[in-house]
């Protein structure tokens, strides 16, 4: 059947895939703009109706739509229509639950660099990495400087780097002893050789790991008696933010709240 003048038209003018952007990775440009595609009055599309919101070939969505079905990013339902896939929803359900956590932290965070003047941090767990989801620096000239966002390796991760590895599957709830007894984790130079860190984990609503309550700061500074204060003091932080969070709070209180301050990690 000959096409009309208008459909060979419209082809025409569709963008080549190279021709989305200057910089950046193109591939990537166009799957995002496939994902923008939707929206809550277009949660599910055609193939036809993707090619005219995007003004990609067929051929083009295609090939992309397999990478994102692969990723579980879009899903291509029997009746041959696409949705939004599980990922994307994992995905906002992480954003939701770190925006919520981030304004329960950021009053805790300042008001341990109030009372020690060292800075203080929360690291929440990705994959084989921890994210510093929330920081506030020391206003002291000498201090452990670290930067909202900043990922980092959680080998040789220092004290929170451990405390995301070790209770990565730890209920609040069920604690085991031998990390009971070495609550909180104390860390002298392990990834600068000048820097000290006490660390504790933060639990969430089910009772599973949030994240890690941290103070940093020069060694020096880090003496026994500062550290005996400084663990009871990132202890009950840790306590008090993970009942803020809605964790159970017996649980926190028979486990985190038990643990003498002066014991050495």
């Amino acid at each position: 059947m000959a096409r009309s003048a208008a459909e060979m038209s419209k082809k025409s003018n569709r963008k080549k895939p190279n021709d989305i952007s200057a910089g950046g990775v193109d591939a990537v440009d166009r799957a995002m703009k496939i994902l923008s595609a939707f929206t809550p009055d277009a949660s599910e599309l055609s193939l036809h109706a993707l090619a005219n919101r995007t003004d990609f070939f067929k051929s083009t969505l295609l090939r992309i739509l397999t990478s994102l079905q692969r990723a579980h990013m879009v899903e291509r339902r029997p009746d041959k229509m696409y949705v939004l896939g599980p990922e994307v929803m994992r995905l906002s359900a992480v954003i939701q639950h770190n925006y919520r956590i981030a304004d329960h932290v950021r009053p805790v965070l300042k008001h341990l660099v109030g009372v020690t003047g060292e800075s203080s941090s929360f690291y929440v767990l990705q994959r084989d990495h921890r994210i510093c989801l929330v920081r506030e620096n020391s206003p002291r000239s000498i201090r452990h400087h670290a930067m909202e966002g900043d990922a980092m390796p959680l080998v040789r991760g220092g004290a929170s780097g451990r405390i995301l590895s070790d209770f990565r599957n730890i209920r609040a709830d069920a604690i085991p002893k031998k990390l009971l007894r070495i609550l909180p984790y104390v860390n002298y130079g392990e990834i600068d050789p000048d820097i000290a860190a006490v660390s504790a984990p933060v639990f969430s609503r089910d009772n599973s790991l949030a994240g890690a309550l941290s103070i940093t700061g020069p060694k020096h500074r880090f003496s026994v008696r500062a550290m005996a204060e400084y663990k009871a003091l990132v202890l009950a932080s840790a306590q008090n933010l993970s009942e803020v969070l809605g964790a159970t709070g017996n649980a926190i209180s028979a486990t985190l709240a038990s643990i003498k301050p002066d014991r050495h990690a």
